[in-house]
């Protein structure tokens, strides 16, 4: 019954079905149930383009790439690493830094990356509860979470989770290519409720939504073959293990949900840096084989035209015909050690295509800020010397009483300033409501015939749950059409308000209690949901 809800799309009875086979079903169908578990994780939380990923083949080939970024994986041409070269084509050798220059730029980027993961454990060290297991080299090994610290009552996540789980992002994409397994709590007794088992599945949709690739994280939901280091069998929470030298499964050995292509991912990691303080980011993208086998992909990494035009322009290009998973770490410099490239939004492209001839394509964005205004003193020291070159008289300095009345009168000002934002403060709290609440509801478009959101229905989506999070009294009530033209439009409208259910409860943690579902069939055009704000009894 479970497979069956998986095939028609009908994501959340699938869940509950595979849950119910882990908690109370045949043993020997456990193994199975966490798959489709982890394979209905992703597909909910990976993208919200539709990229989907299946059930993995237990013996697919794997394509790794090492920690040391802007390094080749195995699977791409030698000279192909992606550090934002002048070449408007594929990557040749020569426009790589060669010998000595290459070797410091490996090395270079192993400190940042290695620093980037030392910042996250020593942020996660610092909070209270989390228990944190780490290796003779440095690297951590195991990681324990109270529940408490990131969830309210039911799946919800809590303000002060960001903090947490931002430095467990930093952590994973930091160690490169290491997987990651997490755990329940109740997997050491084995004894883990379906509760416990839905928080998992929400950090894992963190790791998705920051862009870390689906091959890398699993959620282990079973009671048993699972091999907790010794000084957490006793800890109440919920488990993170990191594991190194393991091939990635690359592979997926079902066709359902192929139809737009191949499974790739594509993230960005943080997608805002300043070159100019030296901040890099981790671009990581993953290429799956799938039924329809693997016949291509290409990744770009598109510029802004310099004259300020809406085209872009190819920095970088790595075509492939093989599964891969690859980081690249980008610093915003041409050839890395080249000058800084022009602030601006670059693009990212992942594209792959399987032996239908159908494609996949994921956008995704990185934003380079420019260098941040010069001090005051140094203005003021470039004005005096402008005045020096010109003959013009410099302005007298005041006496040293005049100084200290100036201060004086600057403090002041400086407390009537404070005093008076504060009480604006004071008369606004409770009476100021950051986003409006639509009365009729809000519109959020789907791709006709299918019940994929648009990317425009996607930001949307965000942006409800946001404001549900500043209103927790409030509750949704959600509502799918489809045109009577559509195939099986009845299923349709119905798919359209499950999926968006889904995504809620499981990419956005909204309790499933305060959402109701409804569907309808109507001759109106468009291709659409509709979800409303409802006050709580």
């Amino acid at each position: 019954m479970g497979i069956q809800y998986f095939e028609k799309g009908d994501d959340l009875d699938a869940m509950d079905r595979f849950m119910d086979v882990l908690t109370k079903g045949d043993p020997g169908e456990r193994s199975m149930a966490n798959d489709y578990i982890n394979l209905l994780t992703r597909r909910m939380n990976v993208d919200d383009k539709g990229a989907f990923m299946r059930r993995p083949q237990e013996s697919a080939p794997a394509v790794t790439s090492a920690p040391a970024l802007n390094v080749p994986s195995p699977s791409v041409p030698a000279g192909t690493a992606v550090q934002a070269p002048p070449a408007p084509s594929r990557q040749a050798p020569s426009a790589m830094p060669a010998g000595p220059s290459k070797e410091v730029m490996r090395l270079e980027i192993e400190a940042k990356l290695r620093e980037r993961v030392d910042d996250g454990l020593a942020r996660l060290r610092k909070i209270h509860g989390v228990r944190l297991l780490v290796m003779s080299n440095g690297q951590p090994q195991a990681l324990g979470i109270p529940s408490s610290l990131l969830f309210h009552s039911g799946i919800v996540f809590q303000r002060r989770a960001g903090t947490l789980l931002r430095a467990l992002a930093d952590v994973v994409f930091g160690l490169g290519g290491a997987q990651v397994e997490i755990l329940p709590q109740g997997t050491a007794d084995g004894d883990a409720k379906i509760l416990d088992m839905r928080r998992t599945m929400g950090i894992s949709a963190y790791l998705f939504s920051a862009g870390v690739a689906p091959p890398r994280v699993s959620v282990n939901l079973l009671n048993t073959q699972v091999d907790i280091p010794r000084p957490l069998l006793d800890f109440k929470g919920i488990i993170v293990l990191f594991q190194y030298d393991q091939p990635l499964r690359l592979a997926v050995d079902s066709a359902i949900g192929d139809e737009a292509g191949p499974p790739i991912s594509l993230g960005i990691y943080p997608d805002t840096i300043r070159p100019a303080k030296g901040e890099g980011a981790v671009i990581e993208f993953s290429v799956q084989d799938s039924p329809s086998r693997l016949v291509s992909w290409r990744f770009q990494l598109l510029s802004p035209e310099p004259a300020g035009g809406s085209d872009l322009s190819v920095l970088q290009e790595v075509v492939g015909d093989s599964p891969v998973f690859h980081q690249i770490y980008w610093n915003g410099h041409r050839n890395y050690f080249g000058p800084m490239l022009p602030a601006g939004s670059y693009e990212a492209v992942l594209t792959a295509t399987d032996g239908k001839n159908r494609q996949r394509t994921l956008h995704r964005w990185i934003h380079l800020l420019a260098a941040p205004p010069p001090a005051r003193a140094a203005r003021a020291k470039t004005r005096k010397k402008a005045s020096r070159a010109s003959g013009a008289p410099e302005a007298e300095l005041p006496s040293k009483g005049s100084r200290a009345s100036l201060i004086k009168e600057r403090l002041r000002h400086r407390r009537i300033s404070r005093r008076h934002r504060r009480a604006r403060h004071k008369s606004l709290a409770g009476k100021h409501r950051p986003i409006a609440i639509a009365a009729n509801g809000y519109e959020l478009a789907f791709k006709p015939g299918s019940h994929q959101l648009t990317s425009a229905g996607g930001r949307l989506l965000a942006r409800i749950a946001r404001i549900l999070g500043d209103h927790p009294k409030d509750g949704l009530l959600i509502k799918g059409f489809a045109q009577s033209s559509e195939a099986n439009a009845a299923h349709l409208a119905d798919a359209r308000a499950k999926l968006l259910a889904g995504l809620l409860v499981n990419k956005y943690q909204i309790d499933p209690k305060k959402i109701q579902l409804s569907s309808s069939v109507t001759d109106e055009p468009g291709s659409r949901a509709r979800v409303t704000f409802v006050k709580e009894p």
